[in-house]
């Protein structure tokens, strides 16, 4: 009981720190304060990964350097290509993720309440938490898989293409949510959406699950990690895949 109270606390302090009060400018409140409060810690959640991929950008500062500074002969597409990726982060992180997110706690978590002060309290104990996340985390991987190798088909491979310009040479932080809408709604967000949904799970398991996806995927972004990633999730299969793109398979 003791570890349970505890995890709680942790989650709560957590969610308040990804949660903060947006201007009218950003997000005007709307009747149901449910679905209000649950956009807003949706994009609380954005806004710290757009954050945390600043900073990763910043630390793996010498492919972004080569990117926007030192190839000349590229300078000018490779700038295009930086900009485009942080429009996409800004619409994905800040306006699809936070929308979707919201209406997944307000439609699905809280379908049974008509209004309330806030968010509730998740009342799951710790261990239901941990299991229904680590089955959100498993329906994610599994979804992603299936779509990923889908997106590599001439018929899908249209919406797939903006996220293999960043070619091994290329691959930042900031290209990890830099995806089209088609693939951040099918590929990133409706494996997350069925899985709290077989899961049945509650805001916190949703939370803790979907933060552990998005770190993931800014790490296996990370220069010096990338080598890693296409071993653990085949990202590039050494570049053959952009090859593939090139060549419209």
């Amino acid at each position: 009981r003791f570890f349970c109270r505890r995890a709680k606390k942790l989650m709560r302090s957590a969610m308040a720190l990804a949660t903060p009060e947006l201007p009218g400018a950003f997000l005007l409140r709307c009747k149901d304060t449910l679905l209000y409060e649950a956009v807003r810690e949706g994009f609380g959640l954005g806004f710290v990964t757009l954050i945390v991929t600043i900073l990763l950008d910043l630390v793996a500062w010498r492919t972004v350097y080569a990117m926007l500074i030192r190839r000349k002969s590229e300078n000018s597409n490779d700038r295009m290509l930086y900009l485009k990726a942080i429009l996409a982060n800004l619409l994905n992180n800040l306006v699809l993720g936070p929308l979707i997110y919201g209406a997944l706690v307000r439609f699905h978590v809280y379908k049974d309440l008509e209004t309330a002060q806030g968010l509730p309290e998740d009342s799951d104990d710790a261990l239901t938490i941990f299991g229904k996340g680590c089955v959100v985390l498993m329906t994610e991987a599994l979804g992603y898989y299936l779509m990923h190798a889908a997106m590599h088909t001439r018929e899908l491979i249209w919406m797939h293409k903006f996220h293999h310009k960043f070619t091994c040479d290329k691959i930042v932080p900031m290209a990890a949510n830099a995806v089209s809408v088609s693939e951040y709604l099918l590929a990133y967000m409706l494996p997350i959406v069925s899985g709290a949904v077989i899961a049945g799970a509650g805001r916190y398991s949703l939370l803790w699950s979907v933060g552990v996806i998005s770190s993931n995927n800014l790490l296996i972004h990370t220069p010096w990690l990338h080598d890693i990633s296409e071993k653990v999730r085949q990202h590039t299969d050494k570049c053959l895949y952009s090859r593939d793109l090139d060549s419209g398979i």
